[in-house]
């Protein structure tokens, strides 16, 4: 994983003027795990980046460095196909009733 996504889910952080900790109780995630994210040691799957994003209120392609996008609903469908077959079915339907929820 780049460090750029953990400069980008941090300064996020600080936009919403919230810890790690916060971070990881909202999300159901441990405080570790933020950690590594943040620090780039470990890469959150498809289904976890959504929640923190939608914790954050920030969009998906906010974490890959683009503000706006011309068609974020093809980017997440990249994002969602790259990393479907680790994803169980049941995070496979919370995923994408987040990304309906958000359309």
């Amino acid at each position: 994983m780049e460090v750029a996504l953990g400069k980008r889910i941090q300064e996020a952080l600080s936009m919403r003027n919230m810890t790690q900790k916060d971070l990881a109780v909202r999300t159901g995630l441990t405080e570790a795990a933020v950690s590594r994210y943040i620090n780039g040691t470990r890469e959150p799957r498809a289904i976890t980046l959504s929640r923190i994003a939608t914790e954050l209120n920030v969009s998906l392609n906010f974490f890959f460095g683009y503000e706006y996008s011309s068609d974020p609903f093809n980017e997440t469908c990249q994002l969602v196909a790259r990393n479907s077959s680790a994803m169980s079915q049941d995070e496979k339907t919370q995923l994408v009733k987040i990304i309906l929820a958000e359309m």
